[in-house]
């Protein structure tokens, strides 16, 4: 997927975090460093200690875009469970637990497990490459 604008991932960090950008980050990519389909990641270095550390910032409203998809597919999972007998397996079962881990991956607060952290952004306290 294309990367959505910086402009936008740096409001969202400022908006959840209740912080400018500049009085958190000595330094920030202007641009993303790196991207793919749950959101974008930014090299920046911490204003309070010198690290060096990825921001992930989550793809504006990709919780309802895979919801919807996972209920699309639900559907036929239900589908397949009714009229494919050679299928012994709950596919609906199989939808739900992968729909589950697809949205704890989401949750980036729950990842990190870090109190003063909001579902927008993850700091990660490693180094950047």
């Amino acid at each position: 997927m294309p990367t959505f604008p910086d402009e936008e991932a740096f409001a969202c960090i400022e908006r959840e975090l209740g912080l400018s950008i500049d009085s958190i980050f000595s330094t920030i990519s202007p641009t993303a460093v790196a991207a793919a389909s749950l959101g974008q990641v930014y090299k920046g270095r911490l204003k309070y200690s010198g690290k060096l550390v990825a921001v992930k910032v989550q793809r504006p409203d990709i919780e309802e875009a895979i919801g919807m998809d996972f209920y699309l597919i639900r559907g036929l999972g239900s589908l397949i469970n009714k009229y494919a007998d050679f299928i012994t397996s709950d596919v609906v079962a199989l939808i739900d637990e992968f729909a589950r881990r697809v949205f704890q991956e989401l949750n980036y607060v729950q990842v990190r497990s870090s109190a003063n952290m909001k579902l927008c952004i993850l700091i990660e306290a490693r180094h950047a490459s």
